[in-house]
């Protein structure tokens, strides 16, 4: 076999051969064109690096698979119809997965463009409460007040609500409760924002104020509101505010507690539910901080009249 019989044989071949080479260097331009224009838009947009390299590696593999498709139309011997059955098969994968991994990607960099959310955000998502401390391309990471990390896809976060704390200068948390008709409201609320003005971390100005938010058949609810600076301490806040209306109406000698128990009690001739001796906790905070000053004072005063008292006795004694 000499050299023009091989030359005669791959002649019929040879335009099919110059196109898969040219789609392979078309490719290798396609893939250092796009890294480049990536790493560019990277550097200047300052878009975090593991967006970029998702997206390069999204683009890198379309780039393969489209190749692939071409060179296998140009190589001869290859049924068409294997062609047409491969290009269907890719087609069903990408329109599958575009729900999915396409679709946590793409709402991955909307997410990263329109900022809904930053890293250190409180937010509640999909109803969970936490902390923003990781924002990926697939997935968005809360850190909860438990201490747990929760993940949840781009896709999910983009279609649904989200709730962020940390937008505003100040965000009002609230506290609800159901007290009896016999209250008199204007005690209630003088209470309510006493309890809420005592806490530490919510703000004097704005003012807590107070909404009824129902009058049932046994209860009216109310609503008290108060504003902070501080959304990462909302649970705790909340927790507070609670403890100090607890802590303000047992020192005001009001109940809180059902009405239809109420009723019951009374009817047995059963007195207030409060304890005559309310216990060390709320003694304390029954004192004001001036009051307790004065009782320091004071306190002070007759530890020292005392001291005087001893020491001319004693000085009495020696003589």
């Amino acid at each position: 076999m000499n050299l023009e019989t091989v030359f005669n044989f791959f002649l019929p071949y040879l335009p099919n051969l110059l196109w898969i080479i040219l789609i392979i260097a078309a490719t290798r331009l396609a893939l250092g064109s796009t890294g480049q224009l990536l790493f560019l838009i990277h550097k200047h947009l300052n878009i975090p690096r593991r967006y970029y390299l998702t997206v390069r590696a999204l683009l890198h593999a379309a780039i393969y698979v489209f190749a692939f498709i071409l060179i296998l139309v140009f190589t001869p011997g290859v049924n068409q119809h294997v062609i047409a059955l491969l290009g269907i098969g890719i087609g069903v994968v990408v329109s599958l997965s575009s729900t999915t991994t396409i679709g946590n990607a793409v709402a991955g960099i909307i997410i990263y463009l329109t900022r809904p959310i930053h890293e250190g955000d409180r937010v509640e998502i999909t109803g969970v409460l936490g902390d923003v401390v990781n924002l990926e391309l697939m997935y968005v990471h809360l850190k909860t007040i438990k201490d747990e990390i929760v993940s949840i896809p781009s896709l999910q976060v983009l279609n649904n609500k989200i709730i962020n704390y940390s937008q505003l200068d100040s965000t009002i948390i609230y506290v609800r409760l159901s007290l009896g008709y016999d209250i008199e409201p204007r005690q209630v609320e003088e209470l309510l924002i006493k309890s809420a003005l005592e806490t530490e971390g919510i703000l004097k100005d704005p003012k807590p104020f107070i909404l009824i938010r129902g009058l049932d058949n046994f209860t009216v609810t109310y609503e008290l509101n108060a504003y902070t600076d501080k959304p990462q301490s909302m649970v705790d806040l909340k927790s507070s505010m609670r403890r100090n209306i607890l802590n303000t109406f047992a020192c005001d000698r009001v109940q809180i507690m059902s009405p239809t128990y109420v009723n019951i009690k009374e009817r047995m001739g059963v007195d207030k539910i409060i304890p005559e001796h309310i216990s060390s906790y709320f003694e304390k905070q029954c004192v004001s901080e001036e009051e307790r000053k004065v009782l320091e004072d004071k306190v002070a005063e007759a530890k020292k009249k005392l001291e005087e008292k001893k020491k001319k006795d004693i000085k009495l004694d020696e003589k």
